[in-house]
């Protein structure tokens, strides 16, 4: 009898559970769906469970999810909202303070689509297989987009063909003000996170690898904030901002392994300021491309089979307290025309190959309390102009063979650098600065 009670109690419990939050046991649902304005789920029998502003998903769909209804949770509670490489997954439209959590989506054209909606949050979801963009907003600011899992790797079916996967993982376009934190991006043969005419936007502590581009910030993306990232094993370049793009801050990154370069400011990038950053076993760690006005201040780079760091038209420029160390050169200046000098100062260059080049076409760049130590060429000048010292101080050159009578820390003799310049440190340092 005692056992019979039992079974009762649990049926009842059970029948409790199933009338609180509906389960289904059916293979999914195919067919869009929509939360409409007035909160409502079209149709009704869609696998969705409402309570208050909490929209649950109880079973897989194969279909879009459109959202329009603001100030909702969508919580894919691990299911997957399912596409055939066309459509979005998730689509938002002028809808704010929605949030957007733990949905694995996949095999769309754009997993989630976020038009000129501002306040929203997208975390803890999983983005695969889509043909254009993970993630995509345009013209929305101020959301939040962290914890994420995007991955591209592989083909997505589309009727009776295969597409190839050329999509970027995080795309903005036209959007200011937002955070894209602590995203896991992988495998995207695009951009892993693209910003393009985006200002004042923060990408932090994110993991970027085995992908074409990492981050990247171009045409007018001005004011952004790049740092704490690690990107790794890109094909190309792993942090870029190029084409009119200023006052962005790329800081306490740690990039390596890139088949091209790690850090590459170009083209009229200008005022921006690359600190901080750890930088190992790629081409080139930091290029300057016809940009002036970048700080490039306090990175330690190393292991480059080109060059630690490379300025190339690119002038008004200042390259500070950097460590170079077992690079093939450790600075390069290639064709930085007349009329405004770039400022080499404070950096530690040890045991490159070559510790700096001043080549053919380099105007009136100032080297100074930099100390150059035990690299098998210490510095070659061919370029017009150069200065190697400030006219009191010079350089430490770790080879200096002069002495210093009058003890004042300073060497008695210039210290003659190779090239066609015929060049000099007038005041070789005795001692590393």
């Amino acid at each position: 009898m005692r056992k019979a009670v039992a079974y009762l109690i649990v049926f009842a419990l059970a029948a409790m559970v199933l009338a609180t939050v509906p389960m289904s046991t059916s293979a999914g649902y195919v067919g869009d769906v929509t939360i409409l304005k007035n909160g409502k789920v079209d149709p009704a029998n869609a696998p969705i469970y409402v309570s208050g502003s909490i929209y649950t998903m109880t079973d897989d769909i194969t279909g879009t999810i459109t959202i329009e209804k603001s100030g909702i949770t969508l919580d894919g509670a691990g299911f997957t909202v399912g596409g055939s490489g066309t459509g979005n997954g998730i689509y938002l439209e002028d809808v704010n303070g929605v949030t957007l959590m733990n949905l694995n989506i996949h095999g769309f054209l754009d997993g989630i689509m976020m038009i000129s909606s501002n306040h929203n949050t997208i975390k803890q979801n999983t983005v695969s297989q889509c043909v254009d963009d993970c993630i995509d907003l345009k013209g929305s600011d101020g959301n939040t987009i962290k914890e994420n899992m995007i991955t591209n790797s592989g083909q997505v079916n589309i009727g009776d063909t295969t597409d190839e996967l050329y999509a970027n993982g995080i795309f903005l376009e036209d959007c200011d003000d937002n955070t894209i934190k602590e995203n896991t991006v992988s495998y995207i043969i695009d951009d892993a996170i693209y910003l393009i005419y985006s200002s004042d936007n923060t990408v932090k502590t994110n993991i970027v690898t085995d992908s074409t581009w990492g981050i990247v910030a171009e045409m007018s993306s001005h004011n952004n904030i790049i740092k704490e990232n690690t990107v790794t094993d890109m094909s190309s370049n792993s942090i870029v901002v190029a084409l009119n793009c200023f006052n962005n801050n790329i800081c306490h990154n740690v990039v390596s392994n890139a088949v091209w370069g790690g850090i590459a400011v170009a083209s009229n990038a200008n005022n921006n300021m690359v600190k901080e950053n750890t930088l190992y076993n790629t081409r080139i760690g930091v290029m300057v491309f016809m940009s002036s006005g970048n700080c490039i201040w306090a990175n330690s780079v190393s292991g480059c089979i080109w060059e630690g760091i490379r300025l190339q038209f690119s002038n008004g420029n200042t390259i500070k307290g950097n460590t170079l160390e077992h690079n093939y050169r450790g600075i390069l200046l290639i064709r930085n025309p007349a009329g405004g000098s770039n400022l080499i100062k404070e950096n530690s260059i040890r045991e490159n190959d070559v510790g700096m080049i001043l080549s053919y076409n380099s105007y009136d760049n100032v080297v100074y309390h930099n100390n150059f130590v035990a690299n098998g060429n210490q510095a070659i000048d061919n370029g017009i102009g150069n200065c190697w010292d400030n006219g009191a101080e010079g350089n430490y050159w770790s080879d200096y063979s002069g002495m210093d009578m009058d003890d004042d820390g300073i060497g008695d003799t210039p210290y003659y650098i190779n090239g066609v310049a015929g060049s000099a440190d007038n005041y070789p340092l005795m001692n590393p600065w």
